[in-house]
């Protein structure tokens, strides 16, 4: 009880400084909106003739661009917080380095479900829609929280790991635009060369929408390929996050 009460107030703290952090609240609310708009005008015409919705694809792809953003300052802030001595301090009271990493996991989860409720919100009004029952949507949601906490437990392992800021900064920000681009997650897999289709269709971006997409469109889809990502990744970047636990109380 008293660790999750400790992990309660490192994720009321995490949030704080990000209420008051206007870099953090565009990248997380207003990157992910103005995406979704700048590439909703410009290509649901031309995609819409081809007889698919593109709102209704965009969505979806959108929300895990989301996912990336919304964590994506753990591992910054794990890092600050090291150099600073805020982690060694707060571990006299807090006693376990389990309860930073699951406050730091909790704060990423508020931030992606306020940008989900602004990126449906948006969508909605430039047409998306939900053409499936409760549960499914339900199904969906789980998924994408679930992409969100992997996505959080990635990046809390680099910062556990890393300790020069600068490198942090460049190690989280280069696997994003392959992990997005190289997806279906803004375009549908036929729109990419041939010989690129197989990589595409494979990666964990593409796996995860296109399941979130079967499930909000009320299509027959298997969810095992991406719960098998969504298991191998918190496996892997689980055992990294708990191994760079103990740098926590080292000096910096």
């Amino acid at each position: 009880m008293a660790t999750w009460l400790s992990a309660l107030a490192f994720t009321r703290r995490n949030l704080t400084n990000f209420f008051l952090s206007r870099f953090a609240l565009v990248g997380v609310l207003m990157v992910p909106m103005v995406l979704l708009i700048a590439l909703g005008t410009l290509y649901s015409r031309a995609v819409d003739a081809t007889g698919i919705s593109y709102m209704d694809f965009l969505v979806p792809g959108i929300c895990m661009q989301a996912a990336m953003f919304a964590a994506i300052a753990s591992a910054w802030t794990l890092a600050a917080d090291r150099v600073s001595g805020f982690h060694r301090a707060a571990l006299i009271f807090a006693g376990a380095p389990q309860t930073i990493v699951s406050g730091r996991i909790l704060t990423d989860l508020c931030k992606y479900g306020m940008a989900l409720i602004v990126i449906v919100a948006v969508g909605v009004v430039l047409g998306f829609r939900i053409h499936c029952g409760a549960l499914e949507a339900i199904l969906a949601l789980v998924l994408l929280m679930a992409f969100a906490a992997v996505c959080s437990l990635a990046y809390v392992a680099v910062g556990c790991r890393i300790r020069s800021l600068r490198l942090v900064e460049g190690v989280t920000m280069a696997p994003f635009p392959v992990l997005f681009l190289l997806s279906t997650a803004i375009s549908p897999l036929e729109n990419y060369p041939s010989w690129l289709q197989p990589l595409i269709h494979a990666t964990p971006v593409s796996v995860v929408s296109e399941a979130v997409r079967g499930l909000l469109e009320a299509k027959s889809s298997s969810l095992l390929p991406a719960l098998l990502w969504l298991a191998g990744a918190s496996a892997v970047f689980g055992v990294l996050a708990l191994r760079g636990l103990r740098t926590f109380r080292e000096v910096s």
